[in-house]
């Protein structure tokens, strides 16, 4: 290899265009159990969800304009602690 060579890894993934064929999922973590900074816990056993899988919707930066919306809920799914990385692979299959 000389002197001039120039080599560099940068690991690629290839997007297409999302429709009905090829929905583009969005997943993350809802709600944990634990503590959070006003020392308060939320009690999983009691979440429900179908407001939010009725109405709600992801959207781009906090935007409130119909045109930042990016995608809506389709499912939920409870994840026991520990499983969540499972989990999302499962789902990107």
């Amino acid at each position: 290899m000389s002197e001039d060579t120039f080599k560099v890894y940068m690991p690629i993934v290839a997007w297409e265009k999302s429709g009905e064929s090829n929905p583009l999922r969005i997943g993350g973590i809802v709600s944990t159990d634990t503590l959070d900074r006003q020392n308060e816990k939320v009690v999983q056993d009691g979440l429900d969800f179908s407001p939010f899988l009725a109405h709600g919707w992801f959207n781009d930066n906090h935007g409130q304009k119909t045109t930042d919306v990016l995608g809506y809920p389709t499912s939920v799914k409870r994840v026991a602690k520990g499983d969540a990385r499972s989990a999302y692979k499962k789902a990107i299959k």
